[in-house]
């Protein structure tokens, strides 16, 4: 048996569970016995939709195909040589590299959601290691904050 430690206690797991995706691909993970397998399947499929959605908007954006090294690069656009089109290129690459940093960030949390969908410990809050409510999770699968500790870090800023 899997025991969690928690701020307040121990969570103890009901043990191991396996999870299949649509591509018939299994997992066996540890969760915390506060969330059903089906919850935790659609939780998984939630999220590998978005890994896929993330990574077609990276590729659409930066005209790569994932690569090896991890980092996309992104080409400045070529719009020609006067001073309006140098300007105009700057603006589009800023911004460009802006949404760019905003989905890298977006596919690392949700492959940190699926690792520690793996791993064990989805679902509970990196802070205070509570279980984070399960409509949080539905509303954004890769949190790895419950609501309050979120509200406590963002108070901070």
């Amino acid at each position: 048996m899997v025991r969690l430690k928690s701020f307040l206690g121990i969570f103890l797991s009901d043990g191991p569970r396996l999870l299949t995706g649509n591509n018939g691909c299994c997992i066996l993970v540890f969760t915390p016995k506060n969330m059903d397998t089906q919850f935790l399947e659609t939780i998984r499929e939630n999220l590998l939709d978005k890994k896929g959605q993330l990574k077609q908007e990276i590729e659409d954006l930066t005209g790569q195909s994932e690569p090896s090294d991890g980092e996309y690069q992104l080409t400045p656009p070529d719009y020609g040589s006067d001073e309006d089109e140098n300007s105009a290129e700057v603006a589009a690459f800023t911004t460009d590299l802006s949404v760019k940093e905003v989905l890298e960030s977006s596919l690392r949390d949700v492959r940190s959601a699926l690792a520690r969908l793996e791993d064990g410990t989805y679902g509970i809050c990196k802070y205070c290691e509570q279980p984070i409510d399960e409509r949080r999770l539905l509303a954004r699968p890769a949190s790895s904050s419950c609501v309050n500790c979120k509200e406590t870090m963002k108070s901070r800023v």
